[in-house]
């Protein structure tokens, strides 16, 4: 390599002289491929080591020009600066008297010698090390190669007359790159010495000059960014980008930057741009049909297979699982992490036993739920003249499900099954089911008195019981049966998840089915109606909204010996996430739940400060996350979703006594914020704050694990930590106060460093041709995040639904555009289409978790029903899968395909709160009704109808009748009344958006109405009110 054109990246790095080395650290990762150091004493480069700073470098890695970030690789790991350690580079040196040039040997002669397929000659890394023998010599120069290259341009930056209306001072400033000169263009700009300049306030423009680094490689980071600062606005652009043609029309703030070459007009290229230009996605929605279930249901693409179905009873913690050939399997899962009087009575070998009934390899005809919602599954196969029938349900082996108390998380359960034999045909049928086990070995089976054993163990292992009912023989592990033409037969399978010994076998006997059946169904149908009720012209989604609550309650363990319950994520494979635990306990919360909601943040607030979360904290001591052993993931933003949940639980139902009793607990929450944020309060070398300052200590976001100073930790910690200290003052506590003022400055401490994050960041580009500003995912991101996970997920929407940014602002309407233009639908950030214009629609608003992000939100708080209904239409269809009613978590790596997860209930979570939404939406002291309520669903003769719903100001409910046909819709609304707000709005959106004439309100004309936005503005309401809006 010859180092005279390339990229001399040390000038961009933070160097540390030490006492034995010299450090450099990148804000990003680097392709290192020579160093060159001169120093006095020659001989102490003879004997140098360099190191570089290595964790997940080459073992995980992005190649070169390689597209990717969607799917399976948003998981991708990356190297942070706070984990790792330093690795002894292969090395060649070359020595010119005071001079040294070091490169790199392939990287698997001897450092990664097991990766045989790459062997590239430089080194990714953040930081480099130069680690002398001895004291470390005075260095004269120090030099570090990439294989970009440099190159010069000239590019003309254009401001009209909205930039400034007054007098306005600017300069630039160059990362990775040299500012070579500034020149004036229009006689308006004057120059100063220090290439910075003056404008009198109306438009202008100035040429550059700069010298910038190439490379071919787009996932560089050697990306040259140049930044304008000015006393009005500040913004950066990419170099690359007009090198590769763009022109950088920063509409919003009234910039076009473009190649000076170009000898672009700025007011004819707006005035043509005004004229004709493509729409941004966000606009083209205003102008499109409103999105429905059957078109967003229709449109996604058909699914791939069918998910399996969890059955369990209300807290227990050992649960069934039915898949879709009616095989049965289960799993050890946390039985053995939380111990209780189960746990050592699950004798297979392996953490899952999986169950085969010998059905047939065939699609079900029918496969539903009992009822459509019930956590029952019946499901029918046909093959070769024979139909199977099956249907399951889980239900306590020694105990009675209605008897009124709640089982212990540890007691016993059953799995139920009821297998009919139909022969279809007019002829004598024979039919087989083969039996099978299978858990870490394949089991032997032997079958004595209809009990099922496996042999491989001493003594023998009951699995479990078949019931023939006196017809058929069991043999061989076999159930063998001959019908007749047209006859039929059922037998009863009996599952017990514990591995009983043969004193109890007589509780599997008798366990009965068809007297189980009804009492498991009334136990659950109970258990769904005590709590709020939806009702809308979608069947299925009336079921799901049922039928989630049901998941939650399965999901969740008991916590043996205790009342505690632990509120987990995923029925199989996840425990307590705390912060998608609390989407859950908000549901209950919502729904009226009000002691399981307070049995699960009881878990948290017990086990508060017992485990810490991945970051640099000073302290676990205050920190919500330990769950009993039930805690995963270790996600950072824990903390902060909980005393959001801590605070909505508050809100909905204003039990002071409640949180008296548990204001020790939020307070010292509150206090580890406070406390661990000093630690960032630091100024750099010329006084000022640094980036990082008042935010908590760099740690993990989530199932990625590189430490920094994230977006999605930070915001949401400030969310639910306002949320908490407001409650604190409602309820009258003399902490709230202080604690709000402590909020408030981290929040203020938070924005000031994202919004020069965003100054640091380049603008990106919008579908309308138009580019704006960008928030980052972390501090110090000069740029998107790496994948989907980082850059959408856990992207910038969170500072709207983390109440950091005013949802109409110009920034928020900058990070909703760039999302659906350029993040939704995305081979690195989203979903690939094949039919852009096709597919966009239907396909687009939601992210690769189609239901855990916010991504509804802004568009409720922006008063934007099209693009609300848009993306919850879209993500549950996305997730959904009708024969259990229930969603998957993803739907990867396509939108046909699904991960496996069921249930999800912190997704499904997400889901029935916006569906809650679209009908009661709380804004401070305002109660708004039927803001977001699908117009499809108030065609004629239609009716919704919400009732005995939780709200911030009681209980309450309505239903809306529609008559359009006679020009009149209906409500009759049941206010809350235990605090009333100040304002109810009702909003009727007609299905042929006609605008409303008159309203009557309990008989009477009502005036205070809008017919452009559809609401009718009631003020107080304190009993039960008819409105009537006439068309």
């Amino acid at each position: 390599m010859k180092y005279n054109d390339n990229v001399n990246i040390a000038k961009y790095a933070r160097i540390e002289n030490n006492t034995q080395d010299i450090t450099l650290e990148w804000e990003e990762m680097r392709d290192i491929f020579a160093v060159v150091v001169q120093c006095s004493d020659s001989s102490a480069l003879k004997n140098a080591k360099i190191q570089y700073w290595q964790m997940i470098w080459p073992n995980q890695r992005v190649n070169k020009g390689a597209v990717v970030g969607a799917g399976g690789s948003g998981w991708m790991a990356t190297d942070d600066p706070y984990n790792g350690n330093w690795k002894d580079a292969d090395i060649k040196a070359e020595f010119q008297d005071n001079l040294a040039i070091y490169t790199f040997n392939p990287i698997n002669n001897k450092e990664f010698s097991d990766i045989k397929d790459f062997d590239v000659n430089y080194r990714r890394t953040l930081k480099l090390r130069i680690l002398f023998e001895n004291k470390r010599p005075e260095i004269t120069t120090i030099e570090v190669y990439s294989d970009s290259i440099w190159k010069e341009t000239e590019i003309k930056i254009e401001w009209g007359e909205k930039f400034s209306d007054t007098s306005w001072q600017g300069h630039i400033s160059v990362y990775n790159g040299e500012l070579l000169s500034v020149s004036s263009v229009t006689q308006n700009v004057s120059m100063k010495d220090n290439m910075s300049w003056m404008c009198d306030g109306r438009s202008g423009a100035i040429n550059t000059k700069i010298k910038f680094a190439f490379n071919e490689d787009i996932n560089s980071y050697d990306k040259t960014i140049a930044t304008i600062r000015s006393t009005e606005k500040d913004f950066s652009f990419l170099i690359d980008d007009i090198e590769a043609g763009e022109k950088i029309f920063i509409k919003d703030l009234d910039v076009l930057i473009t190649k000076s070459s170009d000898n672009i007009d700025y007011k004819e290229f707006r005035k043509t741009w005004e004229t004709n230009h493509p729409k941004t996605l966000y606009d083209r929605i205003f102008d499109l049909p409103e999105q429905t279930y059957d078109k967003s249901w229709n449109d996604m693409p058909k699914k791939k297979a069918r998910g399996f179905m969890p059955l369990g009873c209300d807290g227990g913690r050992q649960k069934f699982a039915v898949e879709q050939n009616g095989n049965v399997f289960y799993t050890k899962n946390f039985i053995t992490r939380s111990r209780g009087k189960d746990t050592d009575r699950l004798l297979w070998d392996g953490g899952t036993i999986h169950y085969g009934f010998g059905f047939p390899n065939v699609e079900p005809t029918e496969r539903h739920r009992i009822d459509g919602y019930l956590p029952m599954i019946y499901a029918r196969w046909e093959d070769d003249g024979v139909s199977y029938e099956q249907s399951a349900f889980a239900t306590l082996l020694d105990g009675d499900i209605l008897s009124g108390e709640p089982m212990q998380g540890d007691d016993p359960t059953i799995l139920l099954l009821k297998v009919t034999l139909a022969n279809l045909s007019d002829n004598p049928k024979d039919i087989e089911l083969k039996l099978s086990s299978r858990c870490d070995i394949e089991e032997t089976l032997d079958i004595k008195e209809g009990f099922i054993f496996a042999t491989n163990y001493e003594p023998k292992r009951m699995r479990y019981f078949i019931d023939t009912m006196g017809k058929g023989s069991l043999e061989n592990s076999s159930y063998n049966i001959s019908l007749a033409g047209k006859e039929s037969h059922s037998i009863y399978i009996k599952i017990p998840f514990i591995t009983l010994i043969e004193s109890e076998f007589e509780l599997v006997k008798k366990a009965d089915y068809e007297s189980e059946f009804p009492r498991v169904k009334k136990f659950w149908n109970d258990r769904i109606a005590k709590g709020s009720q939806i009702t809308v012209p979608n069947e299925i989604l009336n079921n799901f909204y049922k039928a989630h609550v049901t998941h939650m309650l399965i999901t969740d363990d008991r916590e043996p010996n205790s009342d505690r319950y632990a509120s987990r994520v995923g029925t199989f494979p996840y425990g307590v996430f705390p912060d998608e635990s609390i989407m859950c306990i908000s549901d209950f919360d919502r729904r009226g739940y009000k002691k399981e909601a307070e049995e699960r943040l009881e878990m948290l607030i017990h086990y508060q400060g017992t485990v810490g979360v991945p970051g640099t904290y000073s302290t676990i001591e205050g920190q919500y996350y330990g769950a009993g052993g039930y805690e995963c993931g270790g996600y950072n933003k824990n903390h902060g979703w909980v005393l959001w949940g801590l605070g909505e639980h508050y809100w909905y139902h204003r039990d002071k006594e409640w949180l008296n009793r548990v204001k020790p607990s939020i307070i010292k929450a509150c206090n580890w914020i406070i406390n661990e944020r000093q630690s960032t309060k630091n100024f750099d070398e010329n006084g000022k704050k640094v980036l990082e300052y008042g935010f908590l200590p760099a740690g993990s976001l989530e199932d990625v694990r590189d430490f920094y100073f994230w977006l999605a930790t930070n915001a949401p910690t400030y969310w639910g930590f306002k949320n908490i200290s407001k409650a604190l003052i409602d309820a009258g506590h003399s902490e709230g106060k202080r604690l709000l003022k402590e909020a408030e400055d981290y929040g203020e401490d938070l924005i000031r460093g994202f919004r020069e994050s965003k100054v640091l960041c380049p603008v990106v580009k919008l579908r309308d041709g138009t580019w704006v500003p960008h928030f980052p995912p972390r501090l110090y991101q000069r740029g998107r995040g790496f994948g989907w996970l980082r850059e959408t997920l856990e992207g910038a929407i969170h500072l709207i639904r983390s109440e950091m940014l005013e949802p109409h602002s110009d920034e928020a309407t900058w990070i909703i555009k760039d999302y659906e233009d350029n993040l939704y639908i995305s081979d690195r950030y989203g979903y690939s289409v094949e039919d852009f214009e096709r597919d966009w629609f239907s396909l687009g608003g939601f992210s690769m978790q189609s239901n855990l992000l916010c991504h509804t939100i802004p568009y409720l708080w922006r008063d934007e029903p099209k693009h609300f209904l848009r993306g919850y239409f879209n993500g549950f269809t996305s997730a959904f899968y009708p024969d259990i009613c229930a969603c998957v978590e993803h739907a990867l790596p396509t939108l046909a395909d699904n991960n496996g997860v069921w249930f999800k209930p912190s997704d499904e979570a997400q889901s029935t709160f916006w569906l809650r939404l679209m009908f009661i939406y709380e804004n401070g002291n305002e109660l708004n009704l039927g803001m977001c309520l699908p117009r499809e669903w108030l065609e004629d003769g239609k009716h919704v109808e919400i009732e005995r719903a939780s709200t911030y100001f009681g209980e309450m409910g309505y239903r809306i009748d529609s008559n359009v046909n006679e020009g009149k819709i209906i409500m009759k609304l049941n206010p809350p009344t235990r605090n009333m707000p100040e304002k109810v709005n009702v909003r009727f959106r007609h299905p042929q958006e006609k605008p409303i004439k008159k309203v009557l309100v309990n008989g009477n004309e009502w005036n205070d109405f809008s017919a452009e936005k559809e609401l009718i503005m009631l003020g107080k309401v304190d009993s039960p009110v008819e409105i009537i809006a006439l068309y």
